[in-house]
């Protein structure tokens, strides 16, 4: 059931090309996608989804009671990266373009070096009916070079970089003069209609399998592997009859905080099930009823034990990369999960026939937080916070196990019911 990840890791290397991703997986499973600005007519038991802002998506399988509640699966379509200043772009004599950047989240900086990087995301161009938007992706056009070992022979002992100086990307545009003459070639507009654009550096390369176990190396594992495990699990329960809608929700922004229109801390979700609500029919009081039924599973990703660090790990919380899904916890409420969202989602991790295994942080080291937290303060619906277990979170390429996203799509699957 982890069939078609690679794919999705491959081809969402921004917000906007994973929602889209999405989205055709959705279509291709029957799904009605809806305009957030148009008018709504839902069918119980039918499936449907909207994008917000292009890089947000919640589906959702609609219940044959408006008061039974909503199961949850949440997660995000964001990384760390590098998101590009266009207005900083100086043409230099070796036949390169210097293209500023802004660091987005907290990327680990080193791994992002003397790699092939492409360029995507999306650009606005002047129309005479308004902005007209286009998603674009480059090939392999840039990178990020390190200093030659014989300029700082101190280098293995460990590199500050300096953002505004070191992490410009060097992009080879051959003949064009800059990024917007580049992809006004490429995707046929004039570049004097560009009007904006979020462009981001980005790792264009396609999974690696490690071996025959199930291991793999890949970029955005976080959180793309969480979007993979919601929708399919929403897609694989939709066809069983339900009172609760369930849905799978992929906010954006994640690794900034998600104080955003498309993020977590917005009203997306909070506005979904209001809507569906009173498209069926329920009465205000009844939408209390509701989110007091309800539940949100987060779906992101986890740490697993590091064998060349085991020490960083507390010795009784050290998830195995195969070992199965991974059940957050922390007594700060970095994740969502309380004793009573634990014993649900062991329960759900039974039924499936699934391990699950458990994390807290080390008490000397303080965690990451998720959409969880966020999500359920927002809503006022409990929940819990669950991912599989890599190595490396927030590097350029992370590594997981197939097996675990397996399992994974499994254990959302039983919980949304």
């Amino acid at each position: 059931m982890s069939g078609g990840l690679f794919e999705l890791l491959a081809e969402g290397v921004t917000p906007w090309h994973a929602a889209a991703a999405l989205a055709r997986r959705l279509v291709g499973a029957g799904f009605t996608e809806l305009d957030e600005a148009g008018a709504w007519q839902l069918k119980p038991g039918c499936g449907y989804f909207f994008r917000r802002g292009g890089s947000a998506l919640a589906a959702f399988v609609v219940g044959s009671d408006p008061a039974a509640g909503w199961s949850v699966a949440a997660a995000h379509t964001d990384s760390p990266g590098w998101r590009l200043k266009t207005a900083v772009q100086k043409p230099h004599a070796s036949g390169v373009v210097r293209i500023g950047t802004e660091v987005y989240g907290s990327p680990i900086h080193s791994t992002w070096f003397d790699r092939p990087l492409a360029i995507a995301g999306r650009i606005f161009v002047r129309e005479a009916v308004g902005p007209r938007e286009i998603v674009v992706r480059t090939d392999e056009v840039g990178v990020f070079p390190n200093l030659a070992i014989h300029y700082n022979r101190e280098i293995n002992k460990g590199q500050a970089y300096d953002l505004s100086e070191h992490l410009n990307l060097l992009a080879a545009l051959g003949s064009d003069a800059n990024l917007q003459s580049y992809l006004g070639r490429i995707h046929g507009f004039d570049p004097k209609a560009w009007l904006s654009a979020d462009l981001f550096a980005v790792d264009p390369s396609a999974p690696v399998e490690l071996g025959a176990d199930g291991l793999f190396l890949s970029p955005r594992v976080d959180n793309l592997a969480g979007c993979h495990a919601a929708v399919e699990a929403l897609i694989a329960s939709s066809a069983r009859p339900s009172a609760k809608t369930r849905a799978a929700v992929c906010f954006d922004q994640e690794e900034i905080g998600s104080s955003t229109w498309t993020g977590a801390d917005s009203s997306l979700l909070g506005d979904l099930v209001a809507r569906v609500h009173a498209l069926a029919g329920g009465t205000p009081e009844a939408l209390f009823r509701t989110k007091a039924s309800s539940f949100v599973l987060s779906v992101d990703a986890a740490h697993g034990v590091h064998p060349n660090w085991a020490g960083q790990h507390d010795e009784a919380h050290s998830p195995l990369l195969g070992g199965g899904p991974v059940l957050k916890a922390s007594a700060r409420f970095s994740y969502a999960t309380t004793a009573a969202g634990e014993a649900l989602v062991a329960q759900a991790a039974e039924r499936a026939g699934v391990p699950l295994q458990r994390f807290v942080m080390k008490s000397t080291l303080t965690p990451g937080s998720t959409v969880g937290p966020i999500t359920t303060s927002w809503t006022g619906m409990p929940g819990a916070d669950v991912g599989i277990p890599i190595w490396a979170m927030h590097s350029c390429r992370e590594t997981a196990n197939r097996r675990d996203q397996t399992a994974m799509v499994e254990l959302v699957a039983a919980f949304l019911g």
